[in-house]
């Protein structure tokens, strides 16, 4: 004998904590990758050098945080190259 089916308007939906807190604060929805790409995005644009964001990402090589950020690093090149002009005038 199967069992009658719950309909959905009286399901029980159990969601994580930080869904709840986001839904109440009606914040979009992100994921915690979002966070992480968002925060070393934000360190790459800071300056911060690209081997201290590798370490922090847990990448084992810088490459693979290059070849994933390299969109941040384009924009640092015209600031690099004003440096040096600054520091060469």
């Amino acid at each position: 004998m199967t069992e009658p089916k719950t309909p959905k308007a009286n399901r029980t939906v159990v969601l994580p904590p930080q869904t709840v807190a986001t839904l109440a604060a009606k914040l979009p929805h992100l994921r915690i990758y979002d966070l992480r790409h968002t925060a070393a995005t934000l360190l790459l644009a800071g300056g911060v050098h690209i081997k201290v964001v590798s370490e922090m990402l847990g990448h084992a090589t810088v490459m693979l945080t290059l070849d994933t950020y390299s969109h941040v690093l384009e924009g640092m090149q015209a600031e690099s190259a004003a440096t040096m002009a600054r520091l060469l005038a």
